[in-house]
């Protein structure tokens, strides 16, 4: 397969929850990627239902011509080295993995990284201010590390069932901070962040 002319784009799900793991996604798509007509709006995960995020993830794992690869990192690394640079590492793991794994190379493709997402790969890349907006690999990579660490989010529900993980993904709902109050921290909270909501010994 000719593999010339491809976009990669990197993004992440799960930097501000109170819980769980944060995923990147690398993607790659062919520079002129098209989608058939009829299928659902292609946004940011933000702007999509669970529903619509799962179709689209289905799409592109059946799509001979897309490639990805998904990295998360512990919410105990999170806490030991900070959230930016665990966002990093799990973005320079996906790439890595995505680009030897399918025997790329670097003149193969051009990278967009959303936010403040850096490849420290010798590797170029291009940082795209809400790039899960403007960039198709970047909103291909939103949904994918989206539904991946949903998926993550609801199996540590089925361990820790009191905080509700299945439904707010971690995320720092008035519920969550209730049942973290109730209950105290969890194996997979991040302890660096319940500071920010008070009353966590």
């Amino acid at each position: 397969m000719e593999r010339h002319g491809y976009i990669l784009g990197v993004d992440e799900a799960g930097r501000g929850p109170l819980a769980g793991p944060v995923t990147v996604a690398a993607v790659l798509l062919p520079r002129r990627f098209y989608f058939l007509k009829g299928l659902l709006p292609f946004r940011d995960s933000k702007k999509l239902s669970e529903i619509q995020r799962e179709k689209w993830r289905k799409y592109f794992y059946n799509r001979e011509d897309v490639f990805f690869e998904v990295s998360s990192v512990s919410p105990l690394v999170i806490d030991r080295i900070n959230i930016s640079r665990a966002v990093n590492l799990a973005a320079n793991r996906a790439v890595k993995r995505l680009v030897e794994k399918n025997g790329f190379y670097s003149d193969d493709f051009k990278i967009y990284t959303d936010g403040l997402i850096k490849i420290n790969l010798g590797i170029d890349f291009k940082t795209v201010i809400k790039g899960d907006e403007k960039i198709n690999a970047i909103k291909a990579a939103s949904i994918i590390a989206k539904t991946a660490r949903d998926r993550k989010m609801k199996k540590i529900h089925k361990k820790c069932g009191d905080y509700g993980f299945d439904r707010h993904k971690g995320y720092g709902t008035y519920e969550h901070r209730r049942m973290v109050r109730k209950y105290g921290p969890s194996e997979v909270h991040r302890l660096t962040f319940l500071k920010r909501i008070g009353n966590i010994e």
